[in-house]
């Protein structure tokens, strides 16, 4: 059978960091973990108000903008060291091949064969597609190798299967 669409994707350490980040995104366990860091840091700019300990409370609030820095910059660099340490998947190209029902994506070790109404999720961003097996495993469409038919075709299924 003829494929609708094809495409390939290189899972460069970027494109690998990009998926992880908005795998993570979706977690409910990112946003309650970033949360309890806020909430402390709260915690501590009220109890230097009620205390009097007015920089307790200034600190407090100007390491807000720093948290929010280390707890990404430390995310991407433990995502850079898990894509550093997995041979296989470093700069790997993928064939997919899209039909009505299912998509197909060759690799070098093997093929996967998943019918649309299999998917956990689609997720898009600006630069991706991202085809979610599960909440933290997928594959990678990269939206500059596709067309736009394929793009609108993958929106299409997103909204049929209600992923």
């Amino acid at each position: 059978m003829t494929p609708l669409f094809t495409t390939k994707t290189v899972y460069s350490e970027r494109e690998y960091v990009a998926f992880t980040m908005t795998a993570l995104r979706h977690n409910p366990d990112y946003w309650r973990n970033m949360g309890a860091g806020y909430l402390l840091l709260t915690a501590c700019a009220i109890y230097g108000l009620v205390s009097g300990r007015a920089y307790l409370s200034v600190a407090s609030i100007l390491a807000v903008p720093l948290f929010a820095f280390l707890w990404k910059w430390a995310l991407h660099r433990r995502i850079k060291r898990v894509y550093g340490t997995n041979r296989r998947l470093q700069d790997m190209e993928s064939a997919f091949s899209l039909y009505e029902d299912r998509f197909e994506e060759v690799y070098p070790d093997g093929a996967l064969t998943v019918s649309y109404g299999e998917l956990y999720k689609i997720y898009e961003t600006k630069t991706n597609v991202y085809l979610m097996l599960g909440a933290e495993q997928g594959s990678i469409l990269v939206k500059e190798s596709c067309s736009k038919e394929l793009l609108t075709f993958l929106r299409k299924v997103k909204e049929q299967y209600g992923l």
